[in-house]
């Protein structure tokens, strides 16, 4: 009977990390933004970690893939695909989440400044 609570995740409850960063005015590790080499691995690891593991996990990925585009690299946030940021906003339809730092405003427009300053574009 007991091994079948010995199981990460009991009943399919959300079990979380750690806490969401810190909102971006008193961020204390930014991206590197650098032509070569992945230098942001840690920054990467403590993002999402106060979501359920798989949409950290899918968020972290996303993440990776932005930091080593040549828009980002270069600081060109005009030259990136259109909706690139979407997937970092969460919540419903008036009222919208930064999943950096879980702020929740309800100018989605707002939200999309706060995941900018954090990934530092």
């Amino acid at each position: 009977m007991s091994q079948l609570f010995d199981t990460e995740e009991v009943f399919g409850l959300i079990r979380v990390n750690g806490s969401p960063i810190p909102k971006h005015n008193v961020q204390a590790e930014w991206p590197v933004h650098t032509l070569e080499g992945h230098p942001n691995a840690d920054f990467i690891a403590s993002c999402f970690l106060h979501l359920p593991r798989k949409v950290g996990e899918q968020l972290r990925t996303r993440l990776e893939h932005i930091l080593d585009t040549d828009w980002w690299r270069t600081g060109q946030f005009d030259d990136a695909p259109e909706a690139e940021l979407d997937p970092f906003v969460g919540g419903t339809r008036g009222m919208y989440v930064c999943r950096f730092c879980d702020t929740k405003r309800v100018d989605l427009a707002r939200v999309v400044t706060c995941i900018r300053r954090h990934i530092d574009i």
